[in-house]
């Protein structure tokens, strides 16, 4: 019970207790303020030798190194501690337009981890719209060795049964399981 509690403790204020009222995962992007100040960015991730699309998972920092949140995407961190770095994590189905600050942002993505790290650094200042296509490298494949990517756990506690659909469909994706 020490333990329970003291992970309750630390979650995100927001996870705390089930959005019963939402339909699923995805935050709705926030009201824009001052719109020179976003830039409305189109991520694509593929698969460097088939230049397939590929979904994943995508992290975008500042220029002095902070995370920036991805509404209208599944977070990867959902139901850790509010400051665990899974948290800096979204889930990307392979093309997703996201709302973001102009500057200089750095895009990292993977996907499951058979993957290389792709990172891609853009300038969006004064930039209304950009886009950043990124190639994810396999270095390994399981699968043709008959392996196959599975998942001993989930985070399912205290979702709806609207959320754990969206869950279910969206980070095992994210992940590269079977």
């Amino acid at each position: 019970e020490t333990t329970r509690a003291a992970h309750q403790a630390a979650l995100d204020p927001r996870e705390a207790t089930p959005p019963a009222a939402a339909a699923d995962l995805r935050p709705p992007p926030p009201a824009i303020s001052d719109p020179a100040e976003t830039c409305r960015l189109t991520l694509r991730l593929f698969d460097a030798e088939t230049r397939r699309p590929r979904s994943g998972l995508v992290r975008v920092r500042r220029a002095d190194g902070a995370a920036v949140p991805l509404p209208g995407l599944v977070n990867r961190g959902l139901g850790l501690r509010q400051n665990h770095p899974g948290k800096e994590w979204f889930v990307l189905p392979a093309v997703a337009t996201v709302t973001v600050p102009r500057g200089v942002l750095t895009i990292e993505a993977f996907a499951g981890i058979e993957t290389e790290l792709a990172r891609s650094t853009a300038d969006l200042t004064g930039r209304p719209a950009a886009e950043v296509d990124l190639p994810l490298t396999a270095f390994s494949s399981t699968v043709s060795r008959g392996w196959y990517a599975g998942n001993t756990h989930l985070h399912l506690q205290k979702l709806t049964r609207e959320q754990t659909d969206t869950y279910l469909r969206t980070v095992p994706r994210g992940d590269g399981l079977d």
